[in-house]
Formats: C-alpha cells, sequence, structure tokens
C-alpha cells in the first residue's frame, strides 16, 4: 500500500511539473511577443530561445525567430530555417507562408518556389493584399528565368543563333497578370501605396501612360516620397 501511495505522489509531481513547464513556456512566448510588437528584438529572441528550450514543438516561437532573422538580424536563411519548422510542426497560415516566400527570394531561391508560398497564403486567406502585392512582382521573374533557360537551351544546341527580340522582351499578357495581382490588393487594401506604385510600373511597361500616371499620382496621395514624386514629373509631365 505504501509503495502505491509513493508511486501516487510521485505521479502527481511530475504532472505538476509538466504543467509549470507548459506555463512558463506560454508566459516566456506572451513576453517575447509583447518585447517583438516593442520592436525589443533581442529580448523577444532571448525569451523564444526558452520557449523552444521548454517545448521544442512550439511551432509559434519558430514562426517569431524567423521574423527576427527577416526584422532586425537580416540574415534571411536563418529565417527559412525557422518558418520551416514551424510549418513542418503544424503552423500553418497565410503569414508564415508570405513570409517564407520574401525569405527564398531574398536567397534568390528558385521563382518558382517563391510563387509557390505566395499563391499558398492567398489560398489561405483570399483578402491577403500583401501576398498578392509581392506575388505580383513574381510573375516577370518566372518569366524570365523560363525564359533563359529557353536561351540558354538554344545557344548550346546553336552557338551562332541569333535570338529573337520577341523572346527577350516581357510579353504585356506577364504585365496583366501582375496587374491582376495588384487590382485584388487595392481590392482589400485600397490605401495601400506599394500596390498603386506597383500597379503604375506594369501599366507602364504595357505602354498605358495614362493608367501607369493615375496610379502613381494615388499612391503619391497616400505615401508622398520626394524620389516618387521625381519621376512621377519626369515620366507623366
Amino acid at each position: 500500500m505504501r509503495k502505491i501511495l509513493i508511486a501516487f505522489i510521485l505521479m502527481i509531481f511530475c504532472f505538476a511539473k509538466i504543467f509549470a513547464q507548459i506555463d512558463s513556456a506560454k508566459i516566456l512566448f506572451a513576453n517575447g511577443v509583447k518585447n517583438y510588437n516593442a520592436k525589443e528584438y533581442s529580448e523577444a529572441y532571448g525569451n523564444f530561445n526558452k520557449v523552444i528550450a521548454i517545448d521544442s514543438n512550439y511551432a509559434e516561437a519558430y514562426y517569431y525567430k524567423g521574423l527576427i532573422f527577416v526584422m532586425s538580424f537580416k540574415t534571411a536563411d536563418q529565417a527559412l530555417f525557422n518558418f520551416d519548422k514551424a510549418i513542418q510542426l503544424g503552423l500553418i497560415n497565410a503569414e508564415i507562408f508570405c513570409e517564407r516566400g520574401t525569405a527564398k527570394a531574398y536567397l534568390s531561391k528558385d521563382s518558382k518556389e517563391v510563387f509557390k508560398d505566395y499563391s499558398k497564403a492567398i489560398e489561405i486567406d483570399s483578402t491577403y493584399a500583401g501576398a498578392y502585392i509581392n506575388r505580383a512582382l513574381m510573375w516577370e521573374a518566372i518569366y524570365s528565368d523560363s525564359t533563359n533557360l529557353i536561351i540558354t537551351k538554344i545557344w548550346k544546341e546553336y552557338p551562332d543563333s541569333i535570338i529573337s527580340d520577341e523572346l527577350l522582351d516581357t510579353p504585356n499578357f506577364i504585365y496583366q497578370k501582375a496587374i491582376n495581382d495588384l487590382n485584388m490588393a487595392i481590392k482589400y487594401e485600397p490605401n495601400n501605396a506599394i500596390a498603386y506604385w506597383n500597379r503604375s510600373q506594369a501599366k507602364k511597361a504595357m505602354g498605358d501612360k495614362t493608367g501607369a500616371c493615375e496610379d502613381m499620382k494615388k499612391a503619391l496621395e497616400i505615401n508622398y516620397k520626394p524620389y516618387d514624386q521625381q519621376f512621377y514629373i519626369n515620366y507623366c509631365y
């Protein structure tokens, strides 16, 4: 009977210790988020590391570590590692796929892989303006990557061949795809200056001067920047 009682007491002690660790991890995580929101990145990083030391499967802690590597430490490879870890542990939301796509872009990863992450973010949250803005930037990159592969193949097989201008130039339908994404971004965030400015550049590339100038003007009304103002004056007047 005494052995059973001792075993029972030990079991209660173990459970109490486990619950205490869980509570400690939650407190540390909350403190880390508070630090992060206050831009106290070093303190936040320390708290998230302590969380992971207690619970190595705490997916949200890896996610925030990834954000810190992007925002403060400017270390994209470590950001990517932490985003991958969080996703492997089951953290699935639009923000993490968008952030992972950006980390991949910084590391010059395959454009299609970056594009897939932005598309996944949109699939999860079809109102996420930031993902549409980022994906819009990838359409030309994907086309350029595909074109470069074609050109490389042609030159390997026919070293003296001349590449036509049509192949080297980005066709309008690629810019239109970018504009379609930026239209969606503006639909959900009608005061997003970046979306208007980027759309103006796509319209400019398509030869739509009137549309480009309208978007530049709108972007500057929302968020005035002297450099962009000068670009607008030089191009539109």
